[in-house]
């Protein structure tokens, strides 16, 4: 495991609250969470490795990051913004996420999500790109980097540790949880905030995206 936040040179921001679109965990997913988070708690795996844990309920599947931070904006901006993205994802066809046990990278521990959606994921980042550079510009976003599949985690390096050992905690967890249906009923406008020290993330909701207006 290696520090996430020192990965490449703009991997930590200069300020709090750049904005995103993030998909929420749902209350199941976050429980499994709980339940591994637990036992990196309990045989300090996650402490002495350097892993940030996430609090599970700023779990989240990564949309689109944008380059620009809450201050940047004035509130017509976002107002339009907002406007853009809810008559988009109206037009989105419901789909699910189906996600799996934890795997530790090289910077993360990553929860797996099964391939089958990833064509509709593409197709909802596509969606939301357009949305973005109609309304931002193209410059105000970065290229589709991690979030052209869908991925959530569950901690983060914050310093050098050892994944074998991280990887080794979570397949000893028993009962093994299973796979959690997470729906694509919602998105959010979210400023997030890092904590290098510590590894992890937080937000503000700026405004909630209903997805689909299919029944």
């Amino acid at each position: 495991m290696q520090n996430f936040f020192t990965r490449h040179q703009t991997a930590t921001w200069p300020e709090p609250e750049r904005l995103h679109i993030y998909l929420r965990s749902n209350a199941e997913l976050q429980a499994v969470v709980e339940r591994y988070q637990e036992e990196l708690r309990r045989s300090r795996v996650a402490a002495e490795h350097h892993l940030g844990l996430q609090d599970p309920q700023f779990v989240h599947f990564t949309v689109q990051m944008l380059s620009l931070y809450r201050r940047q904006l004035s509130q017509s901006a976002l107002d339009g913004l907002v406007d853009r993205l809810e008559s988009d994802l109206a037009k989105v066809k419901p789909f699910a996420l189906s996600v799996g046990p934890p795997q530790a990278s090289v910077h993360a521990v990553e929860l797996w999500v099964d391939p089958g959606a990833d064509q509709a994921w593409a197709g909802l980042v596509g969606m939301v790109r357009g949305a973005v550079a109609a309304v931002l510009g193209a410059d105000a976003m970065p290229p589709v980097a991690s979030n052209g599949r869908p991925h959530a985690s569950l901690g983060y390096g914050y310093g050098d540790g050892d994944s074998g050992v991280i990887m080794s905690t979570l397949n000893a967890v028993s009962p093994r949880p299973g796979f959690v249906e997470v729906p694509v009923r919602e998105l959010e406008l979210v400023s997030v905030t890092q904590h290098p020290h510590r590894g992890a993330f937080t937000w503000e909701t700026v405004a909630v995206l209903p997805v689909s207006t299919f029944s």
